[in-house]
């Protein structure tokens, strides 16, 4: 089978753009809700709205839990979910201190989406902009 290396690559980055530009949308409607949110003659359909959004974005993640892995900015996989050496791990997550001096935490809300979530939206999407919304 031959294989065209510069097909292939221009295919990633197009399916990059394409789930960037949903996430992109996303977020606009998201952030258009928690707007609405503020404005008393919006703020009952906003809420309900909301509400849906957040409990179908919770089904969604709760439901393909073992498609999403907590990472460093190193990309390496950092939760016990994943890991055959539980205890280990448990013990290396809440160690920060080393020969007395406080190491720099890991960084928190960096995910690697596997499975059905690696080509569609971003769930966290939402709450970038529930946090978004709390900071304005």
């Amino acid at each position: 089978i031959f294989l065209d290396k510069g097909q292939a690559q221009a295919d990633a980055v197009s399916t990059l753009e394409h789930r960037q530009s949903y996430n992109d949308a996303f977020k606009l409607i998201c952030d258009g809700l928690f707007l609405a949110v503020s404005k008393d003659e919006l703020r009952q359909e906003a809420i309900a709205l909301l509400k849906g959004l957040a409990t179908h974005v919770f089904y969604v993640v709760t439901s393909v839990r073992e498609n999403i892995t907590r990472v460093d900015s190193d990309g390496c996989d950092m939760e016990s979910f994943h890991s055959e050496n539980l205890i280990e791990d448990a013990f290396e997550a809440h160690n920060h201190i080393l020969d007395g001096k406080m190491q720099p935490l890991k960084p928190f809300g960096s995910f690697r989406l596997t499975g059905p979530l690696e080509s569609g939206v971003d769930p966290f999407v939402f709450n970038r902009s529930l946090a978004d919304s709390f900071s304005d």
